[in-house]
């Protein structure tokens, strides 16, 4: 079964107790060598594999090393919790442990999304030797529950069978609580932050300069308007044939209809 992470938003659950807290699996633990290709080979996911990974980086003054695997993916959530925002916050479990090697996995059905490689004897920016993360990586988002997803601010749109669509095809999220921008829902259709169509539900104008249009909560669908099939939340998406604004449907009301304005860039909060 074994297959050969933007906007800042935070963990789940970070300061919550440990994030290895999940027990044990009824399926057999990853059984190649433990280094930083392992956490690519021990994913087991659906669509492509990985959806993203990275390293530990001890030199850079906010990882620190731990006296044991668990607490040292612990520091490394609470330091890099801005960064990787679709990351579950706490449900993994010790996959496999050697003398000085470990893997961490975050598992749905048995099955690997998210993969973390430790290692001991890592020195960090103090001098401290010890338990530290070597490398991570993880299957797109919408692989893991939706509790899971909402809970990280990332909103998954299904298509008319009801599967969860990837993120790399379209997500949604509430904007940032510390840039106050929480009453505003961003849309993005396409793959990368930067390369995505953005789409933004700003019913109080706050980026007025950025939108082509305005937001109209009783809009009417254009003619030439295409269906993308894709819902979410009880409403479905169209999307204006020139990219200008995205209409959400009620699925109830054909006649309830909001029309998001485009971005003319990237909206990112600092």
């Amino acid at each position: 079964m074994r297959g050969v992470i933007a906007v800042a938003i935070a963990l789940s659950c970070v300061g919550c107790g440990s994030a290895v807290d999940a027990g044990e699996s009824s399926a057999p633990p990853y059984p190649g060598r433990l280094d930083a290709r392992a956490a690519v080979d021990a994913l087991e996911c659906d669509g492509r594999t990985p959806f993203f990974r990275a390293r530990g980086d001890y030199d850079s003054g906010l990882e620190e090393v731990r006296s044991d695997p668990e607490a040292a993916f612990d520091n490394y959530l609470e330091e890099e919790a801005g960064g990787f925002y679709h990351v579950p916050g706490d449900g993994y479990r010790v996959e496999r442990r050697d003398e000085d090697r470990a893997l961490l996995s975050y598992d749905v059905g048995d099955r690997t999304k998210v993969a973390v490689v430790l290692a001991d004897g890592i020195r960090d920016y103090r001098g401290e030797v010890g338990w530290g993360v070597v490398a991570w990586a993880d299957c797109d988002p919408a692989e893991l529950p939706a509790e899971v997803t909402d809970g990280v601010n990332v909103g998954i749109w299904e298509d008319a069978s009801g599967r969860r669509l990837p993120v790399t095809r379209v997500h949604s999220f509430q904007g940032a609580e510390h840039c106050d921008w929480t009453d505003v829902t961003f849309l993005l259709v396409g793959p990368g932050t930067r390369t995505a169509d953005w789409y933004v539900r700003d019913t109080k104008g706050e980026f007025a300069d950025y939108l082509r249009g305005t937001f109209d909560g009783e809009a009417t669908l254009p003619h030439d308007a295409r269906s993308t099939g894709w819902r979410r939340d009880g409403r479905r998406l169209w999307l204006a044939r020139d990219k200008t604004a995205a209409y959400l449907v009620s699925i109830g009301d054909p006649h309830d209809v909001e029309r998001w304005p485009a971005a003319t860039q990237p909206i990112m909060c600092a």
